[in-house]
């Protein structure tokens, strides 16, 4: 059974503070391709319901939003670029392993000296410029861009939680369900932002 792990554990790591310097220096390198993004931590680690494997580490989910595409750069040379920055900043010299393209996202996982993965990060990009929001998808031919579903409204419906009973019921069932991927039960491929946004929902249905 996964857990979740204390505020301490995860300072300890300075998961968020490392990130937030290899992305700062990503930004810098990223602009002078015309490119520029800001950054939002989401999902688990932003509300400190982190779950952790002993096995597997913890997640922390961010996304970027494309502000500016001044080169026009297409969604594969956009994903390219992002993944040679993060390679360079994020590197095997301080314990990460090269970035995975994954179908919605970059993944980069930083292990211990003996090889055990003490947490990873989930890096999806996101263009809001356009009426209805985009996320950047690898496909068989590259990379394209997706307009997101209409029903997914994460901050909105997070924000109508409300009060111990239903703050509980939700760490209760969103740990059943990550636990429930950590064993290959279901929900695998889906990030973890992802599975708290379908707890979230089945929570406010229920109430």
């Amino acid at each position: 059974m996964i857990n979740y792990i204390s505020k301490q554990t995860i300072k300890q790591t300075q998961c968020k503070q490392i990130f937030d310097k290899a992305f700062k220096q990503v930004q810098k390198e990223a602009r002078a391709e015309g490119l520029t993004f800001s950054c939002n931590l989401v999902g688990s680690a932003k509300r400190n319901m982190i779950l952790e494997n002993k096995n597997e580490g913890f997640d922390c989910d961010y996304q970027l939003f494309l502000q500016k595409n001044k080169k026009r750069l297409s969604p594969s040379e956009i994903k390219k670029l992002l993944i040679r920055l993060f390679d360079k900043y994020l590197s095997p010299n301080n314990g990460f392993t090269c970035c995975e393209d994954s179908t919605t996202a970059i993944t980069k996982k930083r292990k211990s000296p003996n090889g055990k993965i003490l947490f990873r990060y989930d890096i999806v990009i996101l263009d809001c410029n356009q009426k209805i929001p985009s996320i950047l998808k690898r496909n068989e031919g590259g990379h394209t861009w997706c307009q997101l579903p209409k029903e997914r409204n994460y901050p909105s419906n997070l924000a109508k939680i409300e009060g111990p009973e239903m703050w509980n019921e939700l760490r209760e069932r969103y740990r059943e369900k990550k636990d429930m991927q950590f064993h290959n039960k279901g929900y695998q491929g889906r990030k973890s932002f992802q599975i708290l946004n379908e707890a979230i929902n089945e929570i406010l249905q229920q109430y």
